[in-house]
């Protein structure tokens, strides 16, 4: 600024006023004063300057080195570089530091004009010794009309004040003026820790460009770090590896263990030289609900590590950290639905002859459609059918092996649902090994279109969606065919035993059944021991019923003497369950029982005869299946051998019932001594011994008229008694004997069973009495009834007996013949020799 210019101390010609005061100079600051001005003012502007300089680098330097240490605290705790947003702000708070130091301590104390009374003021603040002189000479060259109002004598001594500070102000120490000892300060410290700061740029030239990097140019990354990770997601259920991208989401499978693959990265630093394994590696997670954790991930080999989650559920994002090494970017896990088969089924096109398919327009065979529970399918043999599984989201593809062999498959999508579809073939079991002679061979092949698969194949689908992610276990399924069985025959004859009559007429009882249908139904029958006669047909056959005839099964048989006969009643319309026979073994009236005719074979006394039933199915895939029934071999007797086992029988059932009556009417008899004086516990003893006498033999009355109607049928099947005999037996012996076990015995049995109650009740003696006359005299009448009946089994017996007689007679008489031709030709060999 420059210096005030002097005042000159003379006054013009009207000063004072109109002339009443002589005219003297203006006041002026004497030339002395005014340079000792100057200098201050010079001084303190270079003060000023280097002082609020020093400020400013002590500022600047200080913003370099928090700029610094912030980076360097951020990277230790975060690995990471600092958020730009912040970079930007420290960058603003800095500069507006800067400013502001400047401004207050530099700019604004230079632009500031100092005034001459301000100057004076300092120096006489510094050098007391001036006494205001220096202010006084300052203030009256400044306020020159003030100094024109004062008197002569005030003005001769402010002119003398301002000659002595003049006279003063040459032998003042100016230099003193201002104290050096802050500027010094500052000007040294600021010296110091510039030249450490350049030093240290120079020094560390890579902090010095990271700086410039990070808040300058405000760069993403600009640190340089020795270590990269890489990580690998392991694909389930395999172990196939895919590698991540940050940010980019991984779909993994909902409920599968997540494993992470964590390794250095591949190719060399920026700087040069391979990345350098971390000693450890930090995963950071946070689910999508919010769950955070943090755990270590293992060591798995030299510079890899794994991490393993089991059972995800829910999405997570996932930070790592290990040596300078953070995650910028998370790596984001979504965790979705794997694909699997939300159906199962089979579209079926069953065998032609099951007739279990619904017919097409064309007359075609429309498939049957059925879920498939479990893991097992039971398909029919001969079965062409579709294995469907509908998947629950969108398909890319699928894999479908049997017995581990890969298969061709359909892949079906349509309004977002995918389906997969494989057609096949139901064959029969595997055949034996080619290399034996009596190996069968496959009685058809797979459908055109298909392909063939044998009971008990295990079928493997593997699935695949739009985001590759694979079922987690493939589905397994075992096809179990199912072969035609053949018919089920479960009929035997009735009526009869193990001998028959040249006569018989043998009934069969019992069914027949087969899954699909039964298409034929026969006898199979065989003479041995003999030469019989050539076979004829029965009377009565009509239409080729009941002949014999030479049929597959006969020629299947290993024994050729077995012949066929078919049935009168066939089966129509393969129905699943055949009644073979008459359900009642005596009737002989219905003549549309099924019965085999003995009559027919001419059989010879002596021979063995078999028979057997046999079935055919409607099976034209891999049959027919046969079924056979029991086996029952009968030898052939004469009538009289007939009814003299028969009679043997007879006489069995007799004794039986004659102890059943013996038995009763002890019952009677004990019943008939209860009177009012007998003791209650007695009564109780007897009541309860006659309900257990009357219950057994109530049983064995029951098997002797069972008993008897079997004798019955056999005399009626073998045709060896008259209508009046089989008349007299029913009406005299069966229905006696039937009335005996309905009437009879329940009759006593309830009496004696009120007395036993009575008994246990304490009943009055008299009314037990009464309940016991009661029970005997049922008790009499059952017996009675059970000796009618017992009377004419004697009659019977004295029949049987004659014809036993006379069996035994005519087989001495048989013996006897054979000795004497044995002897006869024993005779006649030795008359030749001799």
């Amino acid at each position: 600024m420059p210096s005030p210019p002097a005042l000159a101390e003379t006054a013009g010609p009207g000063a004072g006023g109109s002339g009443s005061r002589p005219s003297r100079p203006e006041p002026s600051l004497r030339p002395e004063l005014g340079r000792l001005l100057s200098a201050v003012r010079t001084r303190l502007r270079t003060y000023v300057l280097l002082r609020g300089l020093a400020l400013v680098i002590l500022t600047a330097i200080g913003v370099f080195w928090a700029a610094l240490g912030l980076d360097d605290a951020w990277f230790y705790v975060t690995k990471l570089e600092l958020p730009t947003w912040l970079r930007i702000g420290f960058d603003g708070a800095a500069l507006l530091l800067l400013f502001s130091v400047a401004a207050i301590w530099l700019v604004g104390r230079l632009v500031v004009a100092a005034a001459p009374r301000d100057l004076a003021l300092a120096v006489e603040r510094r050098f007391p010794d001036l006494r205001g002189r220096l202010v006084l000479a300052v203030e009256r060259a400044a306020n020159p009309a003030v100094a024109r109002q004062e008197s002569p004598f005030t003005a001769a001594l402010a002119d003398r004040a301002a000659a002595d500070a003049a006279e003063r102000v040459r032998a003042l120490p100016t230099g003193e003026l201002f104290d050096p000892a802050p500027l010094r300060r500052d000007l040294a410290l600021a010296a110091v820790l510039l030249a450490g700061t350049i030093a240290f740029a120079f020094w560390q030239t890579d902090a010095v460009r990271r700086l410039s990097d990070a808040y300058v140019e405000l760069a993403d990354v600009y640190r340089v770090r020795t270590t990269a990770l890489s990580v690998a997601a392991v694909l389930p259920p395999g172990d196939e590896r895919k590698l991540l991208t940050p940010g980019e989401p991984h779909r993994h499978p909902r409920g599968a263990d997540l494993v992470l693959l964590i390794g250095v990265a591949d190719g060399e630093r920026p700087g040069g030289g391979p990345w350098t394994a971390p000693e450890k590696v930090t995963v950071t997670r946070e689910t999508a609900g919010g769950a955070t954790g943090r755990s270590f991930a293992l060591p798995d080999g030299p510079g890899q590590f794994r991490f393993a989650l089991d059972e995800v559920r829910d999405g997570m994002t996932v930070w790592l950290t290990g040596g300078d090494f953070v995650t910028r970017t998370p790596y984001v896990i979504e965790a979705v639905d794997p694909p699997r088969p939300r159906r199962v089924a089979l579209s079926a096109k069953y065998p032609a002859y099951m007739q279990r398919n619904a017919q097409t327009a064309d007359g075609g065979r429309a498939p049957e459609v059925g879920p498939i529970r479990g893991a097992k399918a039971t398909v029919p043999v001969g079965t062409e059918f579709d294995l469907i599984l509908e998947a629950n989201k969108p398909l890319a593809a699928a894999r479908v092996t049997i017995d581990g062999e890969p298969v061709p498959l359909a892949l079906e999508t349509a309004a977002g649902e995918s389906a997969v579809r494989v057609p096949l073939t139901m064959l029969p079991p595997e055949p034996i090994d080619p290399a034996d002679g009596d190996a069968p061979a496959d009685s058809f092949s797979p459908a055109a279109g298909t392909v063939g698969v044998r009971p008990g194949a295990r079928v493997a689908v593997e699935l695949e969606d739009a985001d590759g992610i694979r079922s987690q276990s493939p589905v397994r399924l075992v096809l179990a065919g199912l072969p035609d069985d053949p018919p089920n025959v479960r009929a035997e004859p009735v009526g009869v035993s193990d001998v028959l009559t040249r006569t018989a007429s043998v009934p069969f009882v019992g069914t027949i059944e087969d899954d699909y249908g039964i298409a034929s139904a026969r006898f199979l029958y065989k003479l041995t021991g003999g030469e019989p006669a050539a076979a004829a047909p029965p009377d009565g056959g009509g239409d080729g019923a009941g002949e014999d005839v030479s049929g597959t099964v006969a020629e299947a048989s290993a024994d050729p003497q077995w012949r066929e006969r078919r049935f009168r009643a066939r089966p129509r319309n393969l129905p699943e369950r055949f009644d073979v026979g008459d359900r009642d073994p005596a009737r002989t009236a219905d003549r549309d029982a099924e019965r085999f005719e003995v009559a027919g074979l001419d059989p010879q006394v002596g021979q063995t005869l078999t028979l057997v039933v046999v079935a055919d199915d409607a099976n034209d895939l891999t049959g027919p299946g046969v079924g056979r029934g029991p086996e029952r071999s009968f030898r052939i007797v004469t009538p009289e051998e007939l009814l003299a086992q028969l009679f043997d029988r007879e006489v069995n059932l007799r004794r039986i019932f004659e102890r059943s009556l013996e038995e009763v009417t002890a019952v009677g008899d004990d019943l008939a001594l209860i009177s009012p004086q007998t003791d209650e516990a007695d009564v109780r003893r007897t009541a309860g011994l006659a309900a257990s006498e009357l219950g057994q033999n109530a049983g064995q009355a029951e098997a002797v008229q069972s008993g008897f109607r079997e004798i019955l049928a056999e005399l009626l099947n073998n045709g060896v008694q008259t209508s009046n005999a089989v008349a007299r037996l029913e009406e005299l012996i069966l229905q006696p004997l039937t009335e005996i076990a309905d009437v009879h015995f329940l009759e006593a049995d309830r009496a004696v069973g009120a007395l036993r109650v009575a008994a246990e009740s304490g009943a009055p003696p008299t009314e037990r009495a009464a309940l016991a006359r009661t029970a005997a005299e049922a008790t009499d009448r059952l017996a009675a009834a059970m000796a009618a009946v017992l009377r004419e089994m004697e009659e019977l017996a004295e029949y049987h007996e004659l014809v036993r007689d006379f069996q035994q007679l005519v087989d001495r008489q048989g013996d006897l013949l054979d000795r004497t031709r044995q002897e006869q030709k024993t005779d006649l060999i030795d008359g030749l020799f001799e």
